[in-house]
């Protein structure tokens, strides 16, 4: 491997490692946030398409923490 590729690749170990750990402490924050915009802010505003889209982002953020948690099937 050239240089330039093993520094890629740490770096890229480095953040999936970060990721891991952090992840799923950030995500409860921006999970409230969103339920919040879902719930009440897209109501009040009349806006369909913020509480379609916050609700798309819930679950894509739910599946990218699942799939980070190890654990048998």
């Amino acid at each position: 491997m050239t240089p330039r590729r093993s520094r890629v690749r740490t770096r890229l170990l480095r953040t999936a490692r970060w990721l891991r750990t952090r992840a799923p402490r950030i995500w409860k924050g921006v999970r409230l946030v969103l339920l919040l915009v879902e719930g009440v802010v897209a109501p009040v505003k009349g806006e369909v398409a913020l509480a379609i889209t916050a609700r798309a982002l819930l679950v894509v953020g739910d599946t990218l923490v699942d799939a980070g948690r190890h654990g048998r099937s």
